[in-house]
């Protein structure tokens, strides 16, 4: 999510993590999709003896030096805590993991934008134009007055006796929690099972970067199903089979104070700020309740829930000086998403706004659930051969197949 204040970040907790296992160069033949570096994550497990442990971090802005440019400092107060326990569920046989983590944080911010000045809402309240064109009257600038309602009066006049500036302090809050859990057996001498499961549970209450009341409301719920079965064949042979089951849900969403007008309205142009640098520049504040959603689109609000279900099996032969692997994944992928419907007027400038010329009018309906699909079939063999003390030659061999089942086409929301 990219909004200002506060970011998602407890996907799992660090107290869960056992070890990283980085590859910074190319990835050997059995790692994934990419051509570069890997990183592997190995989750900690339970054992014979309970462990546990138990965490606080806080920051405080008691303790922030004020800024030197007006002597004011920002609220902030953010807490992390958890802690983690392991142990045995039936010695050398059964054990148990489990962790908790969890964020709290309001953080202090402060905005500075351009909006129509009293002297621009007086123009519109009693339809005085600014210019003087074909078609231009009393009535049509008087039609603007509505989308007055997106914007908040400003307080600092500017060069521009149309347009003033406003600085807003507020604050953004945010909250997640992140549960994981883990469970090792041993069913004999010569198989081993593992089943491990990671949620996390974000809620982020932030305003869009504007001195107006649009704020965006986002919650991601990950979670993460894995289960691990191990079987050793032979005194050189294992085989590794997993099971992988991802749902990282996501939503976003625009939304202000009762009876606020969702109708989005930018007006260009720049202004010197009155912001702490005393140097910087602002645009004029766009109203409604348009948020950016991709790259290329802006909408009132998005909901992602994407799914992914992989099997795979890995085999290791251990021959004299060579280490083999081989083995294939099945990987299918689902990521359903919808954008909600908005509307938007923009102006070249602030007289276009008083004139009521605008420059582009769009209204866009909420798009259909689309349910793009596609699947993975992946096979490799690998040899790492250790042909002297210092040195070793890996060999692969990998296939992919990728297709796609189904095109980003919607279908009607129920």
């Amino acid at each position: 999510l990219n909004a200002t204040g506060s970011q998602f970040r407890l996907q799992t907790s660090m107290e869960s993590v056992a070890e990283f296992r980085v590859a910074s160069g190319l990835a050997p033949a059995e790692s994934g999709l990419g051509a570069g570096g890997n990183i592997t994550v190995v989750t900690k497990s339970g054992g014979n003896a309970f462990r546990g442990s138990a965490f606080w971090y806080g920051r405080n802005d008691a303790l922030d030096a004020a800024s030197k440019y007006d002597n004011r400092k920002q609220p902030l107060e953010m807490n992390q805590f958890g802690g983690s326990l392991g142990g045995p569920i039936s010695n050398s046989r059964t054990f148990f993991f489990a962790s908790y983590e969890g964020l709290k944080q309001t953080t202090g911010l402060s905005f500075t934008e351009a909006l129509p000045s009293d002297e621009a809402r007086r123009r519109i309240l009693a339809g005085e134009p600014v210019g003087s064109g074909a078609g231009q009257s009393s009535a049509r600038t008087q039609a603007v007055a509505p989308l007055l309602n997106g914007f908040p009066r400003g307080t600092t006049p500017t060069s521009n006796p149309l347009v003033a500036l406003l600085t807003v302090d507020t604050q953004a809050r945010q909250s997640e929690h992140t549960l994981s859990g883990r469970v090792d057996h041993r069913i004999g001498d010569y198989d081993t099972v593992y089943v491990r499961y990671l949620y996390s549970n974000g809620d982020v209450d932030t305003p869009d970067r504007t001195v107006t009341p649009r704020r965006v409301r986002a919650r991601q719920t990950p979670s993460n199903l894995m289960a691990n079965w191990q079987r050793i064949m032979g005194a050189s042979l294992v085989n590794e089979f997993k099971l992988g089951y991802n749902l990282p849900h996501t939503r976003a969403t625009a939304f202000g104070p009762d009876g606020y007008d969702p109708t989005g309205v930018s007006l260009s142009g720049s202004f010197t700020s009155s912001s702490i640098d005393a140097r910087g520049t602002t645009g004029i504040a766009r109203s409604g309740l348009l948020i950016r959603a991709t790259s290329a689109s802006s909408t009132t609000g998005s909901v992602f829930n994407p799914m992914s279900l992989s099997f795979a099996n890995t085999t290791t032969w251990n021959v004299g000086r060579h280490t083999m692997k081989f083995g294939a994944e099945y990987r299918r992928i689902q990521s359903d998403f919808q954008f909600l419907g908005s509307t938007e007027i923009s102006y070249n400038g602030i007289n276009e706004f008083i004139d009521n010329r605008p420059n582009t009018y769009a209204v866009t309906q909420d798009s259909p659930v689309f349910e793009p699909q596609q699947y993975y079939l992946v096979g490799f063999a690998q040899d790492t051969w250790r042909i002297g003390e210092r040195l070793t030659l890996d060999l692969g061999l990998r296939y992919d197949y990728y297709s796609v089942v189904k095109e980003a086409q919607g279908r009607a929301k129920p």
